[in-house]
């Protein structure tokens, strides 16, 4: 089924790409969109983002259902010592950006070639990205109740505290990571390989739909607007 609709989404950005309407890739930004994105990087992501660094000394921290991360591989530039950090996202953070009114749009998941200068001046000096990729994490979010309980509003409160901590039940990674560091991160989460999945294009698609919001009236369909009991009756 993602599959699917990862061809239909392609199909569906040819035809808003020939509307003037493009979710753009780092090989098509332009002057423009580079300065545009240095400033909303420094400005509202950066802030908000702590990379974690993980080792013997720094655990896998918890990630939350629903959440994305990328995962990097880093090199010393002079100690050349590799490490492995996470950049995790807020749920806050709009996954997909869209680019003052002219209808481009970027996932700012995605740490494609032109953003690693941002990352690592930023948020790890001293370190070269040698390979990186975002990543979800899918949790069991299911509720059992028990009817016999004898007070249901302590009873959900417990199960929805200990649904944020569900079990992984899976991994969508993003295809540009190396796999190398997509075991690391299956291993450390204690997913098997059946639970994974490699996604060629944009992770979570309903992010898409913040196109909608492009103030583009010429590509809106009309309301349908009900007709009204007095209408309906002659």
């Amino acid at each position: 089924m993602q599959t699917e609709q990862q061809v239909v989404l392609a199909e569906l950005q040819e035809e808003l790409e020939a509307q003037g309407i493009e979710i753009v890739r780092s090989e098509q930004l332009e002057r423009q969109d580079l300065q545009w994105l240095e400033e909303h990087f420094l400005e509202t992501i950066f802030p908000v983002l702590t990379p974690l660094s993980i080792d013997p000394a720094h655990p896998f921290p918890f990630i939350p259902n629903l959440g994305f991360s990328i995962a990097l591989e880093l090199v010393h530039r002079h100690r050349r010592e590799q490490m492995n950090a996470l950049l995790r996202f807020p749920v806050s953070l709009e996954p997909l950006r869209l680019h003052s009114d002219r209808g481009r749009g970027l996932s700012l998941h995605q740490p494609r070639r032109r953003h690693r200068p941002l990352y690592r001046q930023a948020l790890i000096p001293g370190y070269e990205v040698k390979g990186k990729g975002t990543f979800r994490v899918i949790r069991d979010s299911d509720i059992e109740v028990e009817e016999e309980a004898e007070d249901l509003v302590r009873l959900f409160e417990t199960a929805l505290k200990r649904r944020r901590r569900g079990q992984v039940v899976r991994i969508e990674f993003d295809h540009e990571m190396p796999q190398g560091l997509r075991e690391f991160v299956a291993h450390e989460l204690e997913v098997p390989e059946m639970r994974v999945s490699v996604q060629p294009g944009i992770l979570a698609l309903n992010t898409v739909s913040e196109i909608v919001s492009i103030d583009r009236d010429d590509r809106i369909s009309n309301p349908i607007r009900p007709l009204s009991r007095t209408h309906s009756r002659a």
